[in-house]
């Protein structure tokens, strides 16, 4: 027998059983309850619809800042380079005691770009723990 027709026949059971049994009015708060939660699912709903117009507007932003900085930084270098005296030679200078300045460099930028980069990791891992151990869940 398939999965379908015992369905059937358990509904038919179940019916039959019920058949006498008086009908008991339903508590008052069902409806109200049912709306909530419905009300919760939309919201949730709407909520991932802006997250994802929110996300794909900020990366097409962020794509369209990268693609015109670089366009604008490689035709400033052709600018740069033909049409100011004595830029090509800064910029050898430049490429020539960058491996020297870079351990100067090396810790701050450790700490300026780890710090907000630690908390940015503990603000996500925390958001996760939040979300996979049911803390964002509504409880009746």
């Amino acid at each position: 027998m398939s999965n379908l027709e015992t369905h059937r026949t358990l509904d038919a059971r179940i019916e039959a059983a019920l058949a006498g049994e008086p009908l008991r009015p339903t508590p008052q708060y069902l409806h109200a309850a049912i709306c909530r939660r419905a009300a919760l699912i939309l919201r949730a709903e709407e909520e991932r619809r802006r997250f994802r117009r929110v996300a794909f507007t900020c990366g097409t932003a962020l794509g369209g800042a990268l693609i015109v900085g670089t366009l604008s930084l490689f035709m400033a270098a052709d600018w740069l380079a033909y049409d100011v005296s004595g830029a090509l030679g800064y910029l050898d200078y430049l490429v020539s005691t960058l491996p020297l300045s870079a351990g100067y460099a090396l810790l701050p930028g450790l700490v300026w770009v780890g710090a907000p980069l630690f908390a940015l990791i503990a603000l996500g891992l925390a958001g996760a723990r939040r979300h996979f151990f049911g803390a964002h869940t509504a409880h009746y």
